[in-house]
């Protein structure tokens, strides 16, 4: 009879186990299916098209930089002269990488990298980039001018290839940037960081913001922000808990474009740059490895590296949720029947 019991026991937890393998399988091929692999070696090909109200901008130029490598597993990791930058791809929405892409801007213009290609709009509205590799990608477009307005686009990232709603991934990609076009008469005509020739001045305020509850000790006393003008420095500010890590800069021309730069970011911190009509806003967060308490004590502040950034789409696709609930009910099913067989076991031996 406690032969019998234990083979079913024997039975149900063999069951119960080859359960929880095959959906572990099962998860895994779901989330490798979802995308695919990227093919890193292949070539894509970058157009766009450029317009307002459905009409066509020529002329406007824009820069292209490969900011980033793409794993196989569909991984950002940030490469060459954007290599040594403390900007987070993680895990990020819409919004994370738009920041994003605001934040390697100002570094382009503060740093002056050279752009990997440059294009300008022929009279259709069109930019080909060409045969490309795989990787991340920034877009810069200059302001146009025609006639009293002013055509503008912000900076943003592309990724070749490209994720398509039906998780396929597209090495022919072709994008439409979001335009704004600024007159004497709009609300935006008078923003001192648009280059509008006005002639007024502005005022300009930088304020620091640090995202490292739990580890505040981590911070710098103080950081250095530069002010550029025209992408070069043209003054300086300490920021520091005495003035509330922040300052304003008054009586600046609109008639150059402004814009704010950390010099230095701290070790054990990324960076991120927002901007709000006249306020800058610096964030600094913990990085994710000090965080999940990968890095060693003694070595939080040194040389700590990068992990791959995972992609998703862009925008994110995040990951696959829906096997959890089914794994953790199959795993304390088997942790119950474990249980119980050693009590069954215990209490057999203290009878016999």
């Amino acid at each position: 009879m406690i032969y019998k019991n234990q083979r079913k026991k024997f039975s149900l937890r063999r069951y119960m186990a080859l359960l929880l393998l095959s959906a572990m399988v099962l998860a895994g091929t779901m989330e490798a299916q979802a995308a695919g692999r990227v093919e890193v070696e292949r070539e894509g090909q970058l157009s766009l098209e450029y317009s307002y109200d459905g009409k066509a901008l020529s002329g406007a130029v824009f820069s292209l930089y490969r900011v980033a490598d793409i794993t196989e597993g569909g991984e950002y990791v940030l490469s060459g002269s954007f290599s040594e930058y403390h900007v987070n791809l993680k895990e990020l929405d819409s919004t994370g990488w738009k920041t994003a892409a605001n934040t390697l801007s100002v570094y382009v213009s503060s740093d002056k990298i050279e752009p990997f290609k440059t294009g300008r709009a022929d009279s259709e509205g069109r930019v080909d980039f060409g045969t490309l590799a795989t990787g991340l990608y920034l877009l810069q477009a200059e302001d146009l001018k025609i006639g009293s307005a002013t055509y503008r686009s912000d900076s943003f990232f592309v990724s070749l290839p490209a994720l398509e709603e039906n998780d396929e991934w597209n090495y022919t990609v072709e994008v439409r940037p979001k335009t704004t076009a600024d007159t004497p008469s709009s609300p935006d005509g008078g923003n001192p960081s648009g280059g509008n020739p006005s002639g007024e001045k502005q005022k300009l305020t930088v304020i620091k913001v640090w995202n490292d509850d739990g580890y505040r000790e981590m911070r710098p006393r103080n950081i250095e922000v530069a002010l550029l003008k025209d992408g070069e420095v043209d003054r300086k500010a300490t920021l520091s808990s005495s003035n509330y890590w922040r300052h304003t800069w008054s009586g600046l021309s609109d008639e150059y474009t402004w814009e704010v730069v950390e010099r230095n970011v701290p070790d054990g911190y990324d960076v991120s740059y927002t901007e709000e009509e006249t306020v800058y806003t610096i964030t600094n967060s913990v990085l994710e490895e000090i965080l999940d308490g990968d890095v060693p004590e003694g070595s939080m502040l040194t040389n700590i590296e990068e992990e791959p950034v995972p992609l998703g789409k862009l925008p994110q696709t995040g990951l696959l949720w829906w096997p959890v609930p089914f794994l953790a009910i199959a795993g304390m099913l088997l942790f119950g029947f474990g249980y119980r067989d050693y009590f069954s076991r215990k209490r057999n031996e203290n009878e016999n």
